[in-house]
């Protein structure tokens, strides 16, 4: 029983990690795509 709650804060601790992560990536595409843009247009 303990060791599922624990098991169960992993995954969830994995689940937060993993959603900032693509929030991060999702971020950085944007900043790329934003410097490409003004490449092109300047």
């Amino acid at each position: 029983m303990h060791l599922l709650k624990f098991l169960l804060e992993i995954s969830e601790c994995f689940c937060t990690l993993s959603s900032k992560i693509v929030e991060n990536t999702r971020i950085l595409d944007l900043a790329q795509n934003l410097h490409l843009y003004k490449g092109k247009a300047g």
